[in-house]
Formats: C-alpha cells, sequence, structure tokens
C-alpha cells in the first residue's frame, strides 16, 4: 500500500513487478491525499490489481474503472 489516509503526497509507483498476491498494488483515495501516479507496473494478482483504500477499507478494487472518481491519482501504462 503506498500512502496511509492523508499522509500520502507525491508519491510515484513506477516499473514494478507484483505477482501472486490478493491485490497487486493498492493506494490511499482519502480526501485530503496528495497526488501518486502508477505507471509501467506490471501486475497479476487474484483478486484485484489497482486498489483504492480509505484507510484499511477497499473502496475501489478496480481503480483504472474508477480513476474519475479519485483526483489526486494518475494512471499510466500498467498492466
Amino acid at each position: 500500500m503506498a500512502g496511509y489516509g492523508s499522509f500520502l503526497d507525491n508519491v510515484l509507483i513506477a516499473s514494478n513487478v507484483v505477482s501472486d498476491a490478493d491485490y497487486g498494488i493498492g493506494v490511499s483515495v482519502v480526501e485530503g491525499s496528495g497526488p501518486v501516479h502508477i505507471t509501467s507496473n506490471l501486475v497479476s494478482a487474484r483478486t484485484a490489481k489497482l486498489v483504492g483504500l480509505r484507510w484499511q477499507e477497499v473502496v475501489s478494487s478496480d481503480l483504472a474503472a474508477d480513476l474519475a472518481k479519485f483526483p489526486n491519482v494518475t494512471l499510466n501504462a500498467n498492466s
């Protein structure tokens, strides 16, 4: 998980390979969180690749589909 609650600020998650995990990459989408850019990651997960969390609660199991809801998150070239 990147960031925790509103303490997330100016984070880059790039060029990672994540496999054999329930959740690939989790990122804070709590109101007041700072920007996070997720790019060029190769993710293979059992439950969800890119998830949005409010503290410890998963509020989006598909950040790519829900991106418009979370203005602090940008995605690029993840697979």
